[in-house]
C-alpha cells in the first residue's frame, strides 16, 4: 500500500521546453511513492489546487510536464512561478494504470498527455513478464514546434515499440529530427479510423490529454467494439 503524502516541497527547477510548456522539478522526500499513472495534488494559492500527472522521480526530485495555455488560476501561477517556491504536493491519485497483461499497449496523447505514459513505458521495460510487450505511441500536436513528446520516447523506439507523430497543421514536410517516428497528416482519431483493422479486440487502449479528443477515441473505439479502452482527461 502506498503512503499517503502531504508535504510542503520547493521547486527545484523550470525548464521552457516549447512555447507554453514546462517542466518542473520539486523535492521530494524518498518516502514518496507512487504507481505509473497517478498523479498528485499541487496547491498554487490558498484556495486553490491542481491535479498534475507525475512524469517521473529521480534521487532527489518529482517531474511535471505543465502546459500554461489553458490561462486558469493554475496556469498563470505555474507560467510566472520562480525557482525557490514552495508549494504542498498531496496523493498519490488515481486509478489510470497499467492492466499487468501481456496484450498489446496503444498510448494516445496529446500535449502533456503523455506524462503518465512516461513512468507507464519504463514499467512496461523493466519489467520480466511486460518487457517484450508490443506498443503503439500515438502523438498527435499541431506543428513539429509543439512536438514536446519525442526526444522521451524516442530511446525506447525498437521492434517493439513503435512511435507515431500525428500532425495536423504542418506544411514543412522535414522529419529528420524525427528519424525513428512513423509520420501521419492527421489527427490520433483519423489514424486510428484508418488502421483500426490492424488492432485486435485484446488490445488496450489508454488516452490522455485533450478532453475532446479523449472523449473522441474512446466513443470511436468503443462502438467499434473495443472494450479495453482506459482515458483520463486535462
Amino acid at each position: 500500500m502506498l503512503n499517503f503524502y502531504n508535504k510542503t516541497e520547493k521547486l527545484l527547477e523550470k525548464i521552457q521546453i516549447a512555447e507554453t510548456t514546462y517542466l518542473f522539478k520539486y523535492s521530494i522526500d524518498k518516502s514518496f511513492s507512487f504507481v505509473p499513472g497517478q498523479y498528485v495534488g499541487i496547491q498554487t494559492t490558498p484556495t486553490h489546487r491542481r491535479a498534475y500527472s507525475i512524469f517521473k522521480t529521480d534521487e532527489d526530485g518529482i517531474w511535471f510536464l505543465i502546459d500554461t495555455i489553458p490561462g486558469g488560476i493554475a496556469s498563470q501561477y505555474f507560467e510566472q512561478v520562480q525557482v525557490g517556491a514552495e508549494n504542498l504536493i498531496v496523493g498519490p491519485y488515481g486509478r489510470f494504470t497499467l492492466k499487468p497483461s501481456v496484450n498489446k499497449k496503444v498510448f494516445i496523447s496529446t500535449g502533456t498527455g503523455i506524462a503518465p505514459f512516461y513512468p507507464m513505458v519504463e514499467q512496461i521495460k523493466n519489467s520480466n513478464e511486460m518487457e517484450n510487450v508490443q506498443i503503439d505511441f500515438l502523438f498527435g500536436c499541431r506543428f513539429f514546434e509543439n512536438e514536446v513528446s519525442y526526444e522521451y520516447f524516442e530511446p525506447f523506439i525498437n521492434q517493439n515499440f513503435r512511435y507515431i507523430q500525428c500532425i495536423t497543421k504542418e506544411e514543412n514536410s522535414d522529419t529528420t529530427r524525427f528519424p525513428s517516428a512513423l509520420f501521419f497528416n492527421g489527427r490520433v482519431t483519423k489514424f486510428l479510423q484508418e488502421n483500426l483493422i490492424n488492432y485486435s479486440k485484446s488490445d488496450e487502449f489508454y488516452i490522455c490529454g485533450n478532453p475532446e479528443m479523449v472523449e473522441d477515441v474512446k466513443t470511436m473505439l468503443l462502438i467499434k467494439g473495443y472494450s479495453n479502452v482506459f482515458g483520463e482527461k486535462y
